[in-house]
């Protein structure tokens, strides 16, 4: 597949230590350059079997790298829905293409809960019974439970309802008017005692995007841009579905059975179940470039969260939250490093974005295409192979 990609020159090129990890035992230097890193993303691409991918590199906050290959919308996928329109023409991946980022969304949504605690508007081991009294077992489930996937609820989104509308080929319907109160009326009893056991569930966070409505009481999209665009001047991060810049939007693929389906094919804008204020749990779309400044400014520079809220944060109580903090996971490639971020997949679309806050390097990668497995789509596949590169990762390192 013909790439295209754009990316920042580095007339120096980027010197990395090669051989161990940042904050490991010293390495000597190398010069990587940009063309060595369009090459391990061409690879790393043609590897996953993605339409398209874009990266964004910081170093302590500072852009390095940034790169974009293959293809934003494929005129060669099948339609998502029987009967769809034509195939669009062929549109390459650039550096500002925007894309949901599906569950990376989550680390968002839990600043903007967490800025809401900083500022006494709501407190995170109350239950949750003050803003949602109607939701099963709103009077034992806390907000910190929500946040921390220990509240038990089943995932709305797999319910008979929701799936019929948005993974079925012949009911398939991108263009559904989804409200939060549609979805939080599916919300089903815990499964488990609350507190007891660890689940991860998009519920959670379709229920804390409802909560810092009512407890901020302003819009989603409003937080958002009060809490994570504003300061840190990001400004291609959009959850708000109005004056859509549409042409820049990537089309998410489903690869299955050998086919890669368009999500997109029959819709009238971004589908309705991939973007959009409902959905706090995975709605938000962004650039790499954003996605990336996001991670640096939350995880090492500290410009969204008190030193205590950001240790809250991130710290994961045992081995059964399997790294998870509060909309956040730890991420260990056997090296000591540690690297804070989270992982996306739904829509047909992928992300990863991750902090090394020791070194100070930060990694997102954003693609267009989800198979089976989510830790082995495109995307988190891709952030490795550019760590690697970078040589960030260890060689043989793998998702952990």
């Amino acid at each position: 597949m013909k790439t295209i990609r754009t990316t920042l020159a580095l007339a120096a090129g980027l010197t990395l230590l090669t051989g161990a990890a940042a904050g490991t035992a010293a390495a000597a230097p190398t010069q990587l350059s940009a063309i060595d890193l369009d090459a391990a993303l061409d690879t790393a691409l043609a590897d996953s079997g993605a339409p398209g991918a874009t990266v964004a590199v910081l170093d302590r906050g500072e852009l390095v790298w940034s790169g974009a290959a293959g293809l934003a919308v494929d005129p060669s996928a099948a339609p998502m829905r029987l009967g769809a329109a034509s195939a669009p023409a062929a549109v390459a991946m650039r550096t500002d293409t925007l894309q949901p980022i599906a569950s990376l969304t989550k680390s968002y949504t839990a600043v903007v809960i967490l800025r809401l605690a900083e500022q006494r508007k709501l407190r995170l081991d109350a239950t949750i019974d003050d803003w949602l009294p109607a939701v099963p077992g709103a009077r034992t489930v806390t907000v910190r439970q929500l946040l921390q996937h220990t509240a038990g609820y089943p995932d709305v989104e797999a319910d008979p309802y929701v799936t019929r509308i948005t993974s079925t080929r012949r009911r398939y319907d991108p263009d559904h008017r989804w409200t939060r109160a549609e979805l939080i009326r599916l919300t089903r009893a815990p499964a488990f005692t609350p507190g007891t056991s660890w689940s991860y569930s998009n519920t959670n966070y379709l229920l804390l995007g409802e909560i810092a409505e009512r407890a901020a009481r302003a819009p989603f999209a409003r937080l958002l841009d009060r809490y994570v665009a504003r300061p840190l001047k990001l400004r291609d991060t959009l959850i708000r579905r109005s004056a859509l810049p549409l042409q820049r939007f990537a089309h998410g693929y489903y690869f299955t059975a050998k086919t890669r389906f368009d999500t997109w094919s029959a819709a009238r804008s971004v589908p309705s179940d991939a973007f959009g204020p409902v959905w706090t749990d995975g709605g938000i779309a962004t650039t790499a470039l954003d996605a990336a400044r996001f991670s640096d400014g939350l995880y090492r520079a500290g410009a969204l969260l008190r030193p205590r809220t950001l240790a809250t944060m991130t710290h994961t109580p045992g081995a059964r939250f399997r790294g998870h903090g509060l909309g956040t996971k730890r991420f260990a490639f056997g090296d000591g490093a540690r690297w804070q971020g989270f992982i996306g997949a739904y829509g047909g679309y992928t992300s990863m974005a991750a902090t090394n806050r020791d070194s100070g390097i930060t990694i997102a990668v954003l693609s267009n295409q989800l198979g089976i497995d989510p830790v082995t789509a495109p995307a988190p596949a891709i952030w490795v192979r550019i760590g690697q590169a970078l040589g960030a990762v260890p060689d043989r390192a793998a998702l952990g």
